[in-house]
């Protein structure tokens, strides 16, 4: 997974995975999701995620299902 922040406009783009994405779908007018020819998610991207956050710090917490 690779987490990219575009300064200059606040954009978070995620890397899921290595798969090359076939279409893009919008949730809503911030969030798209890349996905493969399969369906599956390859990618989500988040328009002014930082402007909404506020931060530039972020976590990450696996759990054990």
């Amino acid at each position: 997974m690779k987490i990219r922040i575009f300064a200059d406009t606040g954009t978070m783009h995620i890397r899921l995975n290595d798969r090359n994405p076939a279409e893009t779908r919008e949730i809503n007018e911030y969030i798209m999701v890349d996905m493969d020819q399969n369906g599956k998610a390859v990618g989500l991207t988040i328009e002014h995620a930082m402007e909404n956050s506020g931060k530039l710090d972020f976590s990450l917490e696996t759990t054990a299902a």
